[in-house]
């Protein structure tokens, strides 16, 4: 099983390559933002891969750790890429700086919250499935799916489907429906497959943004 979460790293690996390359020369925060995202996501699941050969050990614990302080800092991030999206590719609310401020107050207050669950309150277990070694968090700041990560999905579907409307670009609110989906069926395996389908989205839509901000701006 360790080689499956390892080719979902490699996955998430060749659609940060693919965006680095296409982005090089226009690169934003938002397409940093975008990046960090899914070179955190690569990291997961290699280590992930990891605890198929390793047993429990303090090693391990720490780069399951590393998993958990990555997704609280960087998760919420993508309100604001998705916002930063939208406003290249010049949809009228994306334009205002009351937009970035509410969205920017939000995804401050969500990472507040994972920094608060999952790096202060890390309470690291180890568990046994598919065959891997892996910790959960024991903490429960609120019982059920994690907040910040299911209105992060929200959020950036929304943005998705607004870009859907406004330029026919599809693939964003389709990323987000995906990763929906696979999430609500459960299970570790299921919900990583699908954030191969919604980081390919979230990459292939900030090009597609950058790519139509640069059109605008040469017809100028």
């Amino acid at each position: 099983m360790s080689f499956v979460f390892w080719t979902l790293a490699v996955a998430h690996a060749a659609i940060l390559v693919w965006g680095i390359r296409r982005l090089r020369d226009d690169w934003t925060s938002f397409a940093i933002g975008i990046a960090a995202v899914t070179a955190a996501l690569a990291f997961d699941n290699f280590v992930l891969g990891l605890g198929g050969f390793m047993g429990e050990s303090p090693a391990l614990e720490f780069l399951n750790a590393g998993r958990f302080w990555t997704h609280a800092i960087l998760t919420p991030t993508m309100m604001v890429a998705a916002l930063g999206m939208l406003r290249l590719t010049g949809v009228g609310f994306a334009q205002t700086k009351w937009a970035f401020v509410v969205g920017g107050t939000v995804s401050g207050l969500l990472v507040l919250m994972g920094v608060w669950q999952d790096i202060i309150n890390l309470d690291l277990e180890p568990v046994v499935e598919y065959g891997i070694t892996r910790y959960v968090n024991t903490f429960e700041l609120v019982p059920g799916p994690p907040i910040p990560a299911v209105l992060t999905i929200l959020v950036v579907t929304a943005a998705g489907i607004v870009l859907w409307r406004r330029s026919k670009f599809a693939w964003l609110a389709l990323g987000g429906i995906v990763m929906f989906g696979t999430a609500a069926a459960g299970g570790l395996l299921v919900g990583n497959t699908g954030e191969v389908a919604f980081t390919a989205a979230l990459m292939s839509a900030m090009v597609f943004s950058t790519d139509r901000a640069g059109d605008a701006h040469s017809a100028l």
